[in-house]
């Protein structure tokens, strides 16, 4: 009889250095989690390498220890003891797996006093994602193009705790480390819940088609970061 064996996954976040040695190494890889995660390529081109060129934006990634291949990713911003979120997005093939959730662990970790994002009132799924590790809605407002947006940030007492990541979805048995981070952790997953389809959609951190990326002409750094803070997708 056969026996089934459950090889460890290991998932290792590291911040990226945006050298031009590092460029044809990382970008094509970045390029390819927004191909998947958020469609348009030629549009997510311009924006990423508008995220590779300026100094301010910062770049983390999530990896496979065995193959080193990058399976997501999370473009945010330095503030005043805190971070922006900029963007998160995660392979197709490797959705519902934790890794946005990883992702996420990671920047709580490295700025535990503060973390704030904007996202659309109409991406539902991802709304609830940020809910339920523990983010709260400050703002509520309408952009210039009359889209609805929800302002997140951290609460004044939060506090990162491990339970909030129901990792409930996940068949496999995944080991997960941080870089920066000396903890490493391993969590035997259950099986993937039918009634689960909320949190299957916020694990997923792809793009709702509901809530697709404003056509606009793109000229500049500022703009592009202005675009992006108007189409966060979990």
């Amino acid at each position: 009889m056969a026996a089934i064996i459950e090889q460890a996954v290991t998932i290792i976040v590291e911040e990226v250095r945006k050298t031009k040695k590092n460029e044809p190494k990382v970008f094509p890889f970045l390029l390819m989690v927004d191909k998947e995660a958020f469609g348009r390529i030629e549009e997510q081109t311009f924006i990423l390498k508008s995220f590779w060129k300026s100094q301010a934006n910062k770049i983390i990634v999530a990896r496979k220890s065995d193959t080193k291949s990058i399976v997501g990713y999370a473009c945010y911003l330095e503030m005043d003891g805190g971070c922006y979120l900029m963007r998160i997005g995660v392979r197709s093939k490797s959705q519902r797996q934790g890794i946005g959730r990883t992702l996420m662990k990671y920047l709580f970790n490295k700025y535990p006093n503060y973390l704030s994002l904007d996202v659309s009132t109409d991406n539902i799924k991802a709304v609830q994602f940020y809910k339920r590790i523990g983010l709260q809605i400050i703002d509520t407002y309408l952009s210039e193009d009359k889209v609805e947006f929800n302002k997140f940030d951290t609460p004044a007492d939060f506090i990162y705790i491990e339970s909030q990541y129901n990792q409930s979805q996940i068949k496999k048995h995944t080991q997960i480390s941080c870089t920066g981070d000396t903890k490493e952790e391993e969590k035997k997953q259950d099986d993937i819940t039918d009634d689960d389809n909320e949190t299957q959609l916020s694990e997923s951190d792809s793009a709702s088609e509901q809530s697709t990326i404003p056509t606009v002409n793109i000229t500049t750094l500022q703009e592009a970061q202005l675009e992006i803070q108007q189409q966060i997708l979990v």
